[in-house]
């Protein structure tokens, strides 16, 4: 389904729009679709040549990939305000993963080559588009960093306090993570075995620190998740 928004009200709440002037967002608006998808559908498969970019305005995108085996595994979780497939703007390039909405999800997306003669008419786009990609690879060096430098502990500790900024909901005893995900994609997100997220997180358990139920996770103490993410020493009792 294709719809028009209010740039107002939408794009310039965006991060990567965010500052852009009223001519500019009006040119990106006129340019760009809405689509919607259904929980599950494939925005993209692995091998499909870009064309377009996308920001999540609500729900959520995966990243997958699938082994030898035919198993799954999660590569990377997009909430609202976050963009993927920005490359689109240099041409149409294989995508390496496969992209799929988590649940029902609304986008906006943008051909390249339209994103690009944008550029070119109001440079404070093209600026946009390259702090989105500078912070893109920022992010991904940072995640690297941190799977060789960090134990599993911490990185399964960011990886809940993420899901929480992108999904979470305040509940009565801490923030519940709106949407499913399984222990499986938390070890491929973190980069461990099932084994290992099952076990930490069956020890947060009894502390007290999380519940956790099938393909559901509430955070029932962020200050110490925080602490353990950060890699300082936390007391029990």
């Amino acid at each position: 389904m294709i719809k028009r928004l209010m740039f107002e009200d939408v794009l310039s709440k965006l991060p990567l729009f965010a500052g852009l002037p009223p001519r500019a967002l009006e040119a990106i608006e006129s340019a760009g679709r809405i689509l919607s998808l259904s929980a599950n559908h494939t925005l993209y498969y692995k091998g499909d040549l870009a064309n377009s970019f996308y920001v999540v305005l609500k729900g959520g995108i995966r990243l997958v990939d699938y082994t030898a085996e035919g198993r799954t595994i999660h590569i990377k979780l997009y909430g609202a305000g976050d963009v993927l497939g920005l490359l689109a703007i240099s041409g149409a390039y294989p995508y390496p993963h496969a992209a799929e909405a988590i649940e029902a999800t609304q986008i906006f997306a943008i051909r390249g080559e339209d994103i690009r003669y944008l550029a070119i008419t109001y440079p404070e786009i093209g600026l946009a588009v390259i702090d989105g990609l500078v912070a893109h690879i920022h992010e991904a060096h940072h995640r690297i960093a941190k799977q060789f430098a960090e134990r599993v502990e911490q990185r399964l500790a960011t990886a809940l306090l993420h899901y929480a900024q992108k999904f979470g909901t305040k509940i009565d005893d801490g923030v519940s993570l709106d949407i499913a995900i399984s222990q499986q994609s938390l070890a491929d997100f973190v980069g461990t075995t099932l084994e290992s997220v099952n076990r930490t997180l069956s020890q947060w358990g009894k502390n007290g620190w999380v519940r956790v139920s099938r393909g559901h996770i509430d955070l029932l103490n962020l200050e110490i998740l925080s602490k353990i993410s950060n890699g300082e020493p936390v007391r029990l009792g």
